[in-house]
């Protein structure tokens, strides 16, 4: 009877263990994706809720809020309702880690322009520098995302002082394969982030919705950026259709955008 006893004690001990190290791996992965969305962004990046399933492989995350950078209005510049990942648990105690597929979901933006800057323009141009930092030992996970789907992406335009109408922009889906696969490395966190607002204003900017002055300062700061090209992703639109290599019919800035997107994997 006394293995019993140990063979139970040691199981009990063992799920102990695993609960406490499934609470742990929540709030780390919470804090690391704070910590990478505030590094890469430079504005304060809070997470709700995070879900790491070591027995399922699914992760979920709730509720990501990027914050205006100061003298902005209080509103976010970002947020994001849902993203859902499943992948090997295995794979998670890897330095590397391949995902087939990374669906985020109800993405809000705001673009806030005024005469003395943009809320965008602030925060692309410390993703610029970050992109530019040139560091590919930063530590951490690093992540290969064969397939990054994003759904359900509104843009809101708002204008400082009346400059403008404000103007809103739907955004159905924007998918992006092969995400990190051009380094042996991956990618990290701050990079995943990055890409994401990068792809997010990218698709954005050949809408002919956008205000004149919006228009011309958004593609400037986007040009300065290479987190697309550098992780060897490639990017398509709601009809699965390449970007970049599009037929005409889709407005005249789409000779920006495919200027934009030269030299992203083919």
């Amino acid at each position: 009877m006394k293995w019993i006893r140990r063979l139970f004690f040691v199981l009990l001990l063992f799920v102990a263990l695993l609960a406490v190290g499934m609470f742990y791996a929540d709030s780390l992965a919470r804090a690391a994706i704070e910590a990478g969305g505030t590094d890469a962004l430079g504005v304060e990046t809070t997470v709700e809720e995070c879900d790491v399933g070591f027995l399922s492989g699914r992760f979920v995350m709730k509720g990501l809020d990027i914050a205006n950078p100061k003298g902005f209005d209080d509103r976010s510049f970002l947020t994001l309702g849902d993203a859902s990942v499943e992948v090997s648990a295995w794979s998670l105690m890897s330095d590397k880690i391949e995902i087939p597929a990374l669906t985020l979901k109800e993405i809000r933006v705001n673009l806030v322009h005024g005469v003395g800057g943009s809320n965008y323009g602030e925060i692309m141009k410390n993703l610029g520098k970050h992109q530019g930092d040139g560091d590919d030992t930063g530590e951490g996970k690093r992540f290969v995302i064969r397939r990054l789907l994003v759904e359900d992406v509104v843009v809101k335009v708002v204008p400082l002082k009346e400059l403008f109408t404000e103007v809103t922009i739907p955004i159905d889906r924007i998918e992006l394969k092969d995400v990190g696969s051009d380094s042996d490395k991956g990618v990290l966190i701050a990079d995943v982030a990055g890409i994401v607002v990068e792809a997010i204003l990218t698709r954005a900017s050949v809408s002919g919705a956008l205000p004149a002055a919006v228009n011309g300062a958004l593609k400037g700061h986007l040009g300065e950026l290479s987190g697309l090209r550098d992780a060897g992703a490639t990017m398509f639109d709601e009809l699965g259709e390449q970007l970049g290599n599009i037929p005409g019919g889709v407005g005249n800035t789409i000779k920006d955008l495919t200027n934009r997107l030269s030299g992203i994997g083919k």
